[in-house]
């Protein structure tokens, strides 16, 4: 007599053939799933009881406890690849191909979808959700790297929504395609259940491209599960302030204001509330400032010091540490920001300042027509990545003669363009000897979702690192 693990994966309609094929173990109401290489070589096997009530993960003796994709042993090397958010989805899929190669090559993502908790999945603190794609070089694995389409079939819910932006970003937006679930099932196997293999294929072969053509109809677009602005933590901030993804934010103000310790400030809120990952290019900044006042925040909110460190926050190597060879020009951006957001999982990016970039432009270009250029850029990253910029930008010089209430974006120096491309534009203002620092933002791209312009002040607060509120208005 059949034990229980092997009727349950049956009622889930695996097959005995697709059993074998990925080494499927049982015991009891116990399920072994083999993570093995290309070259079959088993890397881990994730044990799940059959009601999801327990998870626990089996490494080979002696072996690094480094993380896989299931399913890699059974890769084609085919021009198409369907990624799935489980084990079983995965098998579906790659039972229910059998016959329809251009869709044979299949995949699971070894950790589930993030903002999950509760169902013993690994944790992506501990164990880096997405190192599973990458090569000792950073590069994606060679092979993930050939596919000319991607079917991202993640669960159709909120967590499996994030999961498809993330590998997108990842993998190339521009071959990525989102399915479409039918009314009732938010997974493969569900589909396969209730309508059978045809449906699995039918909507494998009609997901819709994430990056459409030039021209398309409404319902060409893949939809997509667009959340709320996130909360800074201070109420009456978030009636003007709400950051959402992708965009740039540009924070500009008068010279001594605070500009990069409120940056600071407001991304380790982010951090400790959202849980959110920042890349800090500080280019003026000495890298042990910033981790001296990131503790004091972590220790006036009674976080672990190093923990928050580690989980929230990469930051560049010292200057006494750069190659003197290394020029941060553009394209040196580009390639940063492309390491934080899609090798470390960063989802806002802090460049401060702006000025200290290798801006090179000769005399066929303006400084106002770079920075119209640089900022346009910046913007294609950011919804590249999915992912919100940072930028501290110096104002002009004759700032130090306007009050809060006259000061705009346009004050920043370089371009009109500051004013006329950023998503939220802010400006930081403290007046000579005064403990009362103003952060007005003056732009709001989508009073929706991302706040209405409006001025708060707030109190530097050196011991704690932290800003605390005193009113709205100026």
């Amino acid at each position: 007599m059949r034990d229980k693990a092997k009727q349950w994966l049956q009622s889930r309609g695996i097959t005995d053939e697709t059993i074998e094929a990925f080494g499927i173990q049982t015991k009891g109401d116990w399920v072994g799933f083999p993570f093995a290489d290309q070259f079959a070589d088993v890397r881990l096997t994730k044990w799940r009881k059959i009601d999801k009530s327990d998870m626990r993960i089996e490494w080979p003796e002696e072996s690094e406890k480094s993380l896989i994709a299931f399913g890699v042993h059974e890769l084609n090397g085919l021009s198409e690849l369907v990624v799935t958010e489980g084990e079983i989805d995965a098998m579906v899929v790659w039972q229910d191909a059998v016959g329809d190669i251009p869709v044979r090559d299949v995949i699971s993502v070894p950790n589930g979808a993030p903002n999950r908790p509760g169902e013993g999945d690994i944790d992506p603190l501990d164990d880096g959700r997405f190192s599973w794609m990458w090569d000792e070089a950073g590069k994606l694995k060679e092979c993930f790297d050939h596919y000319d389409r991607i079917v991202l079939m993640t669960d159709g819910d909120h967590p499996g929504s994030i999961l498809a932006d993330e590998l997108a970003i990842r993998f190339g937006r521009h071959r990525c395609h989102l399915v479409e679930y039918p009314r009732g099932t938010k997974d493969a196997n569900d589909v396969h259940l209730e309508y059978g293999a045809d449906k699995v294929l039918e909507m494998i072969h009609t997901a819709k491209p994430i990056v459409p053509p030039r021209l398309v109809s409404f319902a060409d677009i893949a939809d997509s599960m667009a959340p709320a602005g996130l909360s800074s933590g201070v109420a009456a901030l978030d009636e003007n302030l709400l950051l959402t993804f992708p965009e740039l934010v540009t924070v500009t103000g008068v010279p001594g204001a605070g500009k990069s310790q409120w940056v600071l400030y407001y991304v380790c809120q982010l951090a400790r509330i959202h849980g959110i990952k920042t890349a800090l290019l500080q280019l003026e900044d000495n890298p042990m400032r910033n981790k001296h006042d990131i503790g004091n925040y972590a220790r006036a909110w009674k976080l672990d010091r190093d923990e928050f460190l580690s989980r929230h926050f990469m930051c560049l190597v010292p200057d006494h540490e750069r190659s003197e060879d290394e020029d941060m020009t553009l394209t040196w951006l580009h390639e940063t920001i492309r390491e934080a957001a899609c090798v470390h999982g960063c989802k806002v990016i802090v460049l401060d300042p702006w000025n200290e970039i290798e801006h090179q432009f000769g005399r066929s270009m303006t400084e106002t027509q770079y920075t119209n250029e640089a900022l346009r850029k910046m913007k294609k990253w950011a919804r590249q990545y999915h992912i919100a910029i940072i930028v501290v930008a110096h104002p002009t010089k004759g700032v130090v003669e306007k009050s809060i209430g006259d000061l705009s974006m346009y004050d920043v120096a370089g371009s009109a363009s500051w004013a006329n491309k950023s998503d939220h534009g802010i400006i930081i203002y403290r007046e000579e000897y005064s403990q009362e620092t103003q952060i007005k933002v003056a732009k709001c791209k989508d009073h929706s979702r991302m706040g209405k312009p409006g001025v708060v002040t707030m109190k530097f607060n050196h011991t704690t690192s932290t800003f605390e509120f005193i009113r709205s208005g100026i």
